[in-house]
């Protein structure tokens, strides 16, 4: 009996010419989350020639074609963020091309060296705090790994450093104005601050939502769904993404797609930090005292948690 939809038959039959269609499933190039099918066809042409009716051709599709035999090229969580497909990141698109330093601070790394643009992208995002302060000779160093654009760019933060100074003189400058307290220099080692992982989580559940609302659509059968799912699980490089995506992987394979309705308004957040949402900070250049912001917002939280385990247990 064939487990195919009427929508897939379609697909894999031309019904006018009464031949089979060999070709793979309609790529998915719409949404947060792109979807190719790259399966080896080779043996399915093979079989293809000698078949003579649509039931015959589905049950050698089925023989043929299970899920361990269909390969699919599926969108990672990276590829979503970097693309900012969608406009996923909201007004943090200032993070578009950097979900390397976002993962490894979800990661819970402290980050010592990473591009000047991200650095600036997560401290204006407010999703990252400065660890470390440099001493003067440091900060000097610091200066020194950033082009002329980066430099100019803290510079704008004072009205008394000229922008066509030669490198040098620019550093001088900017050593000068933090020395002065005129300005506070983005520099040092960066550590996630607490909007990071709610941030996160909402993006997590929007690769989600998009993968599985892409899939809903019925020419796709069981059997490629299910590739889809694993691939996605296989690749996920984050504990909260592969835990989602297991959930959803067995809600989704024992209702089946079909019946598992997408959810307009389905949360794409967690702990009330919404991507999407109006009040999310501006993600404009970075602004200074940001770091000492989030650090007391850190050490609040800290005190929270702590109090709450001894309610818990005293």
């Amino acid at each position: 009996m064939s487990e195919l939809s009427s929508e897939s038959l379609e697909w894999l039959w031309d019904f006018d010419k009464q031949k089979p269609h060999v070709r793979h499933w309609p790529a998915i190039t719409q949404g947060a989350v792109h979807i190719h099918d790259v399966s080896d066809l080779s043996e399915l042409r093979r079989a293809a020639a000698n078949v003579t009716d649509v039931d015959q051709w589905s049950d050698t599709w089925q023989r043929l074609m299970p899920t361990e035999q269909i390969s699919v090229a599926v969108d990672t969580l990276a590829d979503m963020i970097d693309h900012n497909r969608e406009g996923c990141l909201g007004e943090a698109a200032n993070l578009k091309g950097y979900s390397e330093s976002v993962f490894a601070l979800a990661r819970g790394e402290v980050l010592t060296s990473l591009p000047f643009p991200a650095r600036l992208a997560l401290l204006s995002d407010g999703l990252a705090t400065i660890e470390t302060e440099e001493h003067e000779h440091d900060v000097r160093a610091s200066l020194e790994e950033l082009t002329v654009s980066d430099l100019q760019m803290l510079a704008r933060q004072s009205e008394r450093i000229p922008q066509r100074l030669r490198k040098a003189e620019l550093i001088d400058a900017l050593v000068a104005a933090e020395d002065n307290g005129e300005i506070e220099l983005p520099l040092g080692d960066i550590s996630p601050a607490p909007p990071l992982h709610g941030w996160l989580e909402g993006l997590v559940q929007q690769y989600v939502r998009s993968l599985h609302d892409s899939l809903s659509h019925p020419v796709y059968p069981r059997a490629f769904r299910e590739a889809v799912w694993r691939q996605a699980i296989e690749q996920a490089s984050i504990d909260a993404l592969r835990r989602a995506l297991e959930l959803e992987y067995w809600e989704v394979l024992s209702a089946g797609v079909e019946e598992t309705e997408a959810d307009d308004d389905a949360e794409l957040a967690a702990d009330g930090y919404n991507i999407r949402a109006e009040a999310r900070p501006a993600a404009g250049p970075w602004e200074p005292g940001i770091a000492k912001d989030d650090r007391d917002t850190a050490i609040m939280w800290l005190a929270v948690g702590l109090l709450a385990v001894g309610w818990l247990f005293f």
